[in-house]
């Protein structure tokens, strides 16, 4: 494999395209942990002040008790953060990993946009009195209470992103 194309498998450029602070900025997309190192010299060569550290959902297979991969994720986002040129740094989680990212350094820097993804398969086919409930894992454990939305309202037209929108990221080089 040539190093181009290890560098196209491993990170793309594009425009943030979801709606989060860094929506509009020119982004370095990283797939699964790379270097701190590769990852500033390619943010810096393609001027990104924004990078989304496991694209593609590229990290969602981490689990909580996969202590070694939170550490270096947590070491990466530190030295990611201490660059000046770098504004903001997503990171793709699901639901089921906020426990392992709320246990880590980078959930209390502020240049961090953690991007909770949620399957939600079908929703278009849900009722109109679909409500989506964010919950605790029990009953007063961690939440201070529930917050309850409707579905149809969370899903007005300014927060869509089209699939289109995806289209013409390229590789970095």
């Amino acid at each position: 494999m040539s190093g181009i194309d290890r560098v196209a498998k491993d990170f793309f450029l594009g425009d943030e395209v979801e709606n989060s602070p860094a929506k509009g900025m020119k982004t370095l997309f990283v797939i699964g942990l790379q270097s701190a190192d590769q990852i500033l010299t390619l943010a810096r060569n393609n001027f990104c002040q924004h990078v989304y550290l496991g694209a593609n959902m590229s990290m969602h297979h981490l689990q909580y008790t996969d202590y070694d991969e939170w550490q270096k994720l947590d070491q990466l986002i530190e030295n990611l953060t201490k660059n000046s040129l770098i504004s903001y740094i997503t990171v793709d989680i699901t639901n089921d990993q906020i426990t392992g990212f709320v246990e880590s350094a980078a959930s209390e820097n502020n240049k961090v946009i953690p991007m909770v993804s949620v399957k939600l398969p079908y929703t278009k086919l849900l009722n109109y009195n679909t409500t989506i409930k964010l919950d605790d894992t029990g009953f007063d454990e961690t939440n201070p209470g529930v917050w309850c939305h409707s579905l149809y309202s969370l899903m007005d037209r300014q927060h869509f992103t089209p699939w289109i929108a995806y289209k013409g990221d390229t590789p970095a080089t």
